[in-house]
C-alpha cells in the first residue's frame, strides 16, 4: 500500500518519515491545496524524491478555460522535463495535451464525483488512464465491488476534509467588497460559512482558481481500512486545516491498523 500526503511546505517532508509520497501543486493549476508551490519549489520537492526514495505527484486538477491551454502545455513540458513520478488531474485537457507529450503513464484520475464505482474507474482505465481516486462518494461497498486483481489501479482519499461545493468565483472576495469590509491577504484560512437553520461552520477557502467549501467535519476511513485494503493500491491523506503533528499521527494510526491487520477499537494505541 502507497501512502500519500499533501503538505503545507517543504519543511514538512522530512518529518513525515512514514509516507511513499508527497502531493503537491500550483494554485493556478490546482484547487483544494493546502499550499502553493512554485516551479523552484517543485524541483526541490522533487530533489529531495529522488534522494529519499520517495515519490512526488503534482496536482493540476483545475478546470481550464480554453485561454489557459498554452500556458497549461507549458507546465506539463515542465513537470516532464524533471520527471515528476505523477500528475492528479481532472479536466481533460490535461489527459489530451499528455498525450501529445507521450506523458499519458504519469496520469492519475482525480475527479470530485465521476468515479464513483469500480465500473466507472475501470471504463477510464480502459481509455487510457493508468490510475484513477474513487470519488468521494462513493460507498464501502462500492470500492470492494472492485475486484483485488485490479487493486492496482485505484487509490482513495481516507483521511481529510472533503470540499462540497466548488465555484470558479471569488465568493469571498465579492463578498468583502459587496459590504465594504478590509480585504485580508489571503482566503487560505480561518474562513467559514454558517447557516442560520444549521449549528455547523464550514470551512472555506478562496484561491486563484476560484472558491470551496467543505464538510464541517474530516472524512475518515480508519475504521474501514482493513475491508478496504484488498481493493486499493494507494492511500491519500489530505491535510488541509490539519497541522503536521495531526497528519504523522493519523498516518501512524492507518499503519498500525494495517501492519497489525486490527481494528482500531482492538489496538493498544499506546505504542
Amino acid at each position: 500500500m502507497e501512502y500519500i500526503a499533501t503538505i503545507c511546505s517543504l519543511q514538512d517532508m522530512p518529518q513525515l518519515l512514514r509516507v511513499d509520497s508527497f502531493l503537491i501543486g500550483h494554485s493556478f493549476y490546482a484547487n483544494r491545496l493546502s499550499a502553493s508551490f512554485n516551479q523552484k519549489q517543485i524541483i526541490q520537492a522533487k530533489k529531495y524524491c529522488k534522494e529519499n526514495h520517495k515519490k512526488i505527484y503534482v496536482l493540476v486538477n483545475k478546470i481550464f478555460t480554453n485561454s489557459e491551454l498554452n500556458r497549461l502545455k507549458k507546465y506539463l513540458i515542465f513537470l516532464k522535463k524533471i520527471q515528476v513520478d505523477g500528475i492528479f488531474f481532472c479536466d481533460f485537457a490535461v489527459f489530451e495535451i499528455a498525450k501529445e507529450l507521450h506523458i499519458e503513464n504519469l496520469l492519475v484520475f482525480y475527479h470530485e464525483t465521476f468515479l464513483k464505482s469500480a465500473t466507472d474507474l475501470l471504463a477510464y482505465h480502459q481509455i487510457g488512464i493508468p490510475r484513477c481516486v474513487f470519488s468521494k462518494d462513493a460507498t464501502i461497498k462500492d470500492i470492494c465491488s472492485l475486484k483485488p486483481e485490479y487493486k492496482d489501479f485505484a487509490g482513495v482519499i481516507v483521511q481529510g476534509y472533503v470540499p462540497i461545493y466548488y465555484s470558479k468565483r471569488k465568493i469571498l472576495s465579492n463578498f468583502y467588497r459587496v459590504n465594504h469590509f478590509k480585504k485580508p491577504k489571503n482566503f487560505n484560512e480561518g474562513f467559514f460559512l454558517k447557516e442560520k437553520i444549521r449549528e455547523d461552520f464550514y470551512p472555506v477557502i478562496e484561491n486563484k482558481s476560484g472558491t470551496l467549501v467543505f464538510l464541517p467535519t474530516p472524512l475518515s476511513y480508519i475504521e474501514s481500512i482493513l475491508t478496504l485494503k484488498d481493493h486499493l493500491s494507494f492511500i491519500i491523506f489530505d491535510n488541509i486545516f490539519e497541522n503536521i503533528n495531526d497528519l504523522i499521527q493519523w498516518i501512524h494510526l492507518y499503519q498500525k491498523v494495517l501492519n497489525e491487520n486490527q481494528m482500531i477499537q482492538d489496538l493498544d494505541l499506546k505504542n
